[in-house]
């Protein structure tokens, strides 16, 4: 009698498979990191700073108070924020309790540079403990807190967590190509310029829509604080970016280099998270180049906010036009 044998099962990972697998992962990513929203609770005793740290600060930036306060004034955004029609929208979209602290943050911001909470909780006490209760001001001094703080925020976590996914995907389909290393260095190049579209056309935009209006929170903070997108707005982002990665990697039939593409992307996510996670402290000693990614960015949001808007690569603005001399008058780019 003859008897049949199974077919071998192939155990390869098809393109339908490892889309299946990315699929699954980012749902359970997701289900693990989109929590609850909870308010970031500081204490305004651990945000005393010392006046010769400020100074410093200050003079690495070149940036005098009555200088910031000109240009501040000049600003499009500013000039914005104290119509009617920004106020209205401002307390539709503010936290609760928030509104009466954005506007003396935003009255307070034109006549000097705010750098310190201590310099707005000497002025407005209340408004100050109310913008505590919603904002983390316990932001590090040294370089071991800023690592442990940083890895400890859940965007962080997540895109370390893509990232790895990632990687391991691209590693399953083979040894890496040139057609990969092509696909990294031009998602590379191609985020410097995204930072910079961003932040310029829709993070400043002349259109009052939501994101333009939490942007317009972060730059009436004051600047020491810790910042770190918030995972729920990673989330869907990097999902988008998936999604047309796979797509076009099955389309193409050539899901590696799409793979190399999102892994790459991936990185340049959270190196930007750090350097402006990092920007945004008086964390001592850094790098030089990342001492002078900060002054760069100081000059976006103390002297005028329509300028200086790259980021990872600050050289961008000089490419485009946006990184102007600070001893000449600034004009309005709106």
């Amino acid at each position: 009698a003859m008897t049949r044998t199974a077919a071998p099962t192939s155990r390869t990972l098809t393109p339908f498979r490892l889309m299946m697998v990315l699929f699954v992962s980012a749902i359970h990513l997701g289900s693990c990191y989109v929590p609850a929203s909870q308010p970031y609770v500081s204490s305004l005793s651990n945000l005393q700073m010392h006046r010769s740290q400020r100074t410093a600060d200050r003079v690495s930036c070149k940036i005098s108070a009555g200088a910031a306060a000109e240009s501040t004034a000049r600003g499009a955004d500013n000039v914005l924020a104290t119509s009617d029609a920004w106020t209205q929208a401002l307390e539709r979209s503010s936290p609760p309790g928030l509104h009466e602290a954005y506007t003396a943050l935003r009255r307070y911001r034109l006549s000097k540079p705010l750098l310190y909470l201590r310099q707005f909780s000497a002025a407005c006490p209340k408004e100050a403990a109310a913008l505590c209760s919603w904002v983390d001001f316990s932001v590090p001094r040294t370089v071991r807190e800023a690592v442990n703080c940083f890895c400890s925020q859940q965007t962080t976590q997540f895109i370390g967590a893509v990232l790895v996914l990632t990687f391991i995907s691209r590693l399953a389909l083979g040894p890496f190509r040139l057609a990969d290393s092509l696909a990294a260095g031009l998602t590379a190049v191609a985020w410097c310029f995204q930072e910079w579209l961003i932040h310029d056309k829709l993070l400043h935009s002349p259109w009052n829509w939501f994101g333009r209006t939490v942007h317009r929170w972060h730059h009436e903070l004051p600047y020491y604080h810790v910042c770190v997108d918030q995972v729920q707005i990673a989330a869907p982002w990097f999902a988008v970016a998936a999604t047309l990665a796979v797509t076009a990697g099955l389309a193409t039939a050539h899901l590696a280099p799409f793979l190399s593409a999102l892994a790459t992307y991936s990185a340049c996510g959270g190196v930007y998270e750090a350097c402006h996670f990092l920007a945004h402290t008086p964390v001592r000693p850094l790098p030089r180049e990342l001492g002078r990614m900060r002054a760069h960015h100081m000059k976006h949001h103390l002297i005028n906010d329509e300028y200086w808007l790259a980021f990872t690569v600050p050289g961008i603005d000089t490419l485009l036009g946006t990184s102007p001399s600070t001893k000449s008058p600034l004009r309005s780019r709106r």
